[in-house]
């Protein structure tokens, strides 16, 4: 009696087992091939697929994050600009005061990200 898996198989092939796995054939090397691989590393094959990247990974490269924080930096001072402050009637300031440090460290951080990820472009440029 056939296994389920051997029923499935047509006739001319072999079944599936350790035995008879599926076979490689050789590669077959052209002239073509070897100019590829000596192609420089910028290439315009290359740019276009870096430019084909998946949403998360160009996101979290360092110009995605020098743009995220200075949208932060953004968001925290037209919030402080949104609350405002206030003076309560015991005359005790209510603002929104961790808005403002927390609005500099992204903006200076988005700048050290963008300035290292310009000078990182230099050098490929250069290279």
């Amino acid at each position: 009696m056939p296994s389920s898996q051997n029923a499935r198989i047509a006739p001319d092939e072999p079944p599936l087992s350790g035995s008879h796995s599926l076979h490689r054939r050789p590669i077959e090397r052209r002239e073509s091939d070897a100019v590829a691989i000596h192609d420089p590393p910028h290439s315009r094959e290359r740019r276009c697929e870096a430019t084909r990247r998946p949403l998360m990974s160009r996101l979290f490269s360092l110009p995605g994050i020098s743009l995220l924080c200075f949208v932060l930096a953004a968001a925290c001072a037209a919030g402080y600009r949104a609350i405002g402050a206030q003076i309560d009637a015991e005359g005790f300031l209510h603002e929104p005061f961790p808005l403002i440090p927390l609005g500099y460290l992204s903006f200076f951080v988005g700048a050290v990200c963008a300035a290292t990820a310009g000078v990182r472009a230099l050098r490929r440029r250069r290279a």
